[in-house]
């Protein structure tokens, strides 16, 4: 375990380091940048078409999700704090609901509950 922790602070230093001495170089930015360009340049029709491929895909899963995400958002029933009016006029409701299903008062007090919680809303 301590093994561990030590190659982890070790790795972080290493890369600390790493990093200050890049900083230091003034035109590293440059050689990274035609490196990387030179790179782009060799690649084949191939390989950038499978890239562009990858990418719609990663792209397509994405925005599924954030579709879902929007779907979920709209799934959600939200909660408002109602006025003295509206919460009479609810218990109203519920006893109302309450008579015409002839519910005994030991079933009675999970009901209040859960309509308490808004959870059998959907019922009346």
């Amino acid at each position: 375990m301590l093994d561990k922790q030590r190659d982890k602070k070790k790795n972080a230093e290493n890369c600390k380091r790493w990093q200050d001495q890049r900083k230091n170089v003034p035109t590293f930015r440059q050689i990274e940048a035609e490196r990387k360009k030179e790179k782009r340049k060799s690649r084949t029709p191939a390989q950038v078409e499978k890239d562009r491929s990858t990418a719609r895909e990663r792209m397509r899963r994405y925005r599924e999700k954030q579709k879902s995400k929007e779907t979920e958002k709209e799934n959600l029933q939200l909660t408002c704090i109602l006025t003295k009016s509206q919460k009479e006029k609810q218990r109203g409701q519920w006893r109302v609901y309450l008579k015409k299903v002839n519910v005994t008062k030991i079933v009675n007090r999970p009901l209040n509950e859960l309509f308490r919680y808004g959870y059998l809303s959907s019922w009346m």
